[in-house]
């Protein structure tokens, strides 16, 4: 298995701040044979994140991240057969904080 992470930010001013992120995951096949009951192929999946934090106040902060990933699964024998696929998705997170 190996994993890739990009991280970026910029401050726009004392209180925003813009985000970025990429991300790469692969993991390979193992090592049954193709035509084994057991065997798993391989993994792919890449993530392209953009988001922004911006602090409004006296120990109040909030954000703001979206995410966008492609995923490729090869032939797979295990827990049941299946021909490749490929997935699209994405994930939105948005979240406040308050401290005392």
């Amino acid at each position: 298995e190996w994993t890739c992470n990009l991280y970026g930010t910029y401050n726009v001013d004392d209180d925003t701040t813009l985000k970025a992120t990429l991300e790469g995951l692969y993991i390979a096949a193992n090592s049954y044979d193709s035509s084994s009951p057991r065997f798993i192929g391989s993994r792919t999946k890449g993530t392209l994140g953009l988001g922004a934090a911006r602090k409004f106040g006296q120990g109040l902060e909030g954000e703001i991240l979206l995410k966008g990933f492609v995923m490729r699964d090869d032939e797979t024998r295990f827990p049941e057969v299946r021909d490749s696929t490929s997935y699209q998705g994405f994930l939105t997170m948005v979240s406040v904080r308050k401290m005392f």
